[in-house]
């Protein structure tokens, strides 16, 4: 049934490539396209926490506070042009906060909002920062600890527990790497 509703916006006969995370590609228009494999992961979102060298959290707040998200972690769902979750929760950490990033490792889980799940990556900066775009009104870094009290100002208690839930395992993963 998933693969039918899929299959309605393709010619007949294409062969279809399955990838290990869940999505698949068809050569559509002569060239390779992804689609979700799922009409179940359409809810999903993927996003970074990200740590610099000195330990602190980059906290982004959505214009306007949208949804009720004072303070938050970059995320977003899949564009057209990105093969992996991970391709996603790069491309949405670059835009939403203006760092360009690199994956250290995945966070455990899967944290659920009012809208979505997010499936998030540990990340640190590679030192190319550009503007964000007009979804975030600010970008900053700060100690965990305020990064606490800052996702407790968001309205939505779901959203508020994702990412402090996201946060808690983030520090986990970055604790058992430093050894």
């Amino acid at each position: 049934m998933k693969e039918y509703i899929c299959r309605e916006f393709m010619p007949e006969n294409e062969k279809l490539v399955f990838l290990p995370s869940g999505w698949f590609l068809s050569k559509a228009v002569g060239k390779y396209n992804h689609l979700n494999k799922a009409l179940s992961d359409m809810d999903k979102a993927y996003g970074g926490i990200v740590f610099n060298t000195e330990g602190k959290v980059l906290m982004r707040s959505p214009k306007n506070h949208w949804g009720g998200y004072v303070w938050t972690f970059a995320k977003g769902g899949p564009d057209v042009e990105d093969m992996t979750p991970e391709e996603t929760a790069r491309r949405e950490v670059q835009e939403e906060t203006g760092y360009a990033c690199k994956i250290i490792a995945s966070v455990p889980g899967e944290y659920e909002s009012d809208t979505c799940r997010t499936i998030y990556f540990m990340m640190e900066p590679t030192g190319m920062v550009t503007e964000h775009d007009a979804e975030t009104q600010e970008v900053r870094w700060v100690d965990v600890e305020e990064a606490f009290e800052m996702i407790h100002l968001t309205k939505s208690i779901k959203g508020r527990n994702r990412d402090r839930g996201a946060l808690e395992s983030a520090i986990r993963v970055r604790d058992a790497l430093k050894g």
